[in-house]
């Protein structure tokens, strides 16, 4: 089932405001049966928040306010898109002194700068977006896009930031980084 709902955004009334009216397109794997046919991926939620009033309009890549997707589940050995061989990468150390039973903590990382690195760069699969997630010692990091090849021929290429940047704070004594999972044996 495809939601499209109406969001309207208030605004205090004064002579030169104007109110906005956005649409949101949401929807999430609860609105459908799944058949897995590769990969078990079957958890998702897309919502798109579209800078335009609720119509009965043809709407081609209308203006978009935001954007937000999950998707999560086990993924078959050697996916997503050949991750190592795309350029992506994981990168981390813990630190020999950790203790293991609660989780990794950010300080229990090594390093003095930046001491984990997840990058999903993807080359040549028509996608945007994917991360760029570092991390510092210091209790600070980002959030951006990552520099993805989106096409080779003809050559189309977002760089680092282009799409999104968030900076980062937080408790690196009380941010767990790192987390035993367990799975069950096939």
């Amino acid at each position: 089932m495809l939601h499209i709902t109406l969001t309207l955004l208030f605004c205090v009334s004064f002579a030169s405001s104007v109110c906005a009216q956005t649409m949101r397109f949401t929807t999430t794997n609860a609105d459908y049966q799944l058949t897995n046919v590769f990969s078990g991926v079957d958890t998702f939620s897309v919502t798109v928040i579209i800078d335009a009033p609720l119509a009965p309009e043809v709407y081609v890549n209308p203006d978009i306010v935001s954007v937000s997707y999950a998707v999560s589940g086990a993924l078959v050995p050697g996916t997503p898109s050949g991750f190592y061989a795309q350029g992506s990468s994981l990168n981390f150390e813990i630190s020999t002194t950790a203790v293991l039973s609660d989780g990794i903590q950010v300080a229990e990382l090594v390093g003095n700068d930046v001491i984990l690195t997840y990058n999903a760069r993807e080359i040549g699969n028509r996608r945007f977006h994917p991360v760029l997630f570092e991390i510092r010692a210091g209790g600070t990091g980002q959030i951006q896009n990552s520099d993805n090849v989106i096409t080779e021929n003809p050559l189309q290429q977002v760089n680092f930031g282009d799409e999104y940047i968030n900076d980062l704070m937080f408790d690196p004594g009380n941010t767990t980084g790192v987390a035993a999972q367990y799975r069950p044996y096939s």
